[in-house]
Order: C-alpha cells, then structure tokens, then sequence
C-alpha cells in the first residue's frame, strides 16, 4: 500500500478492518493514515469526514499522537494541498494543546506540531503563554 504507492489499496484495507481498530488507542493514529490515503486520491471529503468522526474523538490534553496526527494531516491540508480544512478544527486542535503551556512535556517534536497550529492560525492566550514560559524560563527541550 504505502510502499507500493497504492492508496486505494490502503484505503480499502484501513476501511475494511476499521472495527477492529477504530475505537482502539491507536485508532486515531490509523485514521491518520486513512486520512493521508484519501488525500492521495484527493478524496477531500472523505479526509475531513476521517478527521470529524474519527480523529477527533481522540483529540483530548494529554493524547500526544492524536494531537500530532491532526496538527500533520490539516498542516498538509492547508500548505501542501492548499485546502481549506475550516477554522473549527484547527481550534479544536489548538484546544487539545491547551495544557501543553503548563510545561510538563518538552520535546521538539510536540512542540514543532504545536507551532504548526500556531503558525495556521490566531495566536491564543494559552500559546502566547507558553511561548512566554519557554523564553522566560529557558526550557530546553529533549528531542526524539
């Protein structure tokens, strides 16, 4: 499928097995991956339908790599397919990074995610202070 280039394939299989994945701690990160097949196809529909019904059950403070999957997939919507996901879900991806200011998890990965969201859209009272904190404070971050 990926290594062959084939994202129907990919799209039939992920599509095909989902109940075996789709409310599992990963799923999310799967539908990412069904996400990036549909985008291959240009399946524009089918992502943001992937995104609302799937991704973004797993959008909650704390769940790291459904954060990073839907900062990635609307960060490529936008840059590299020049779509317009919609200004709610980047809020509502900017809301799952709204603990991130409090400074408990440094690392550069998480934090370049982040500033894809920032980047895309309005800089929020939590980002300012967390952009804050890092200059005050010097964190150093430990990358992956």
């Amino acid at each position: 499928m990926e290594e062959e280039r084939d994202p129907q394939a990919g799209v039939e299989f992920l599509t095909s097995s989902s109940e075996h994945w789709i409310e599992d701690g990963l799923g999310g990160h799967i539908a990412w991956h069904l996400s990036l097949y549909h985008l291959d196809l240009g399946n524009t529909e089918e992502v943001l339908k992937v995104f609302d019904e799937t991704l973004c059950k797993h959008l909650v403070p704390y769940d790291h790599l459904a954060l990073i999957d839907a900062a990635s997939l609307l960060w490529r919507m936008s840059s590299v397919c020049g779509l317009d996901p919609g200004e709610e879900r980047w809020k509502k991806v900017m809301d799952g990074f709204g603990y991130y200011n409090k400074g408990e998890i440094k690392t550069a990965f998480i934090d370049s995610h982040l500033l894809m969201v920032l980047a895309r859209g309005k800089v929020t009272e939590c980002a300012a202070r967390l952009a804050l904190a890092r200059e005050l404070l010097k964190v150093e971050c430990t990358c992956i």
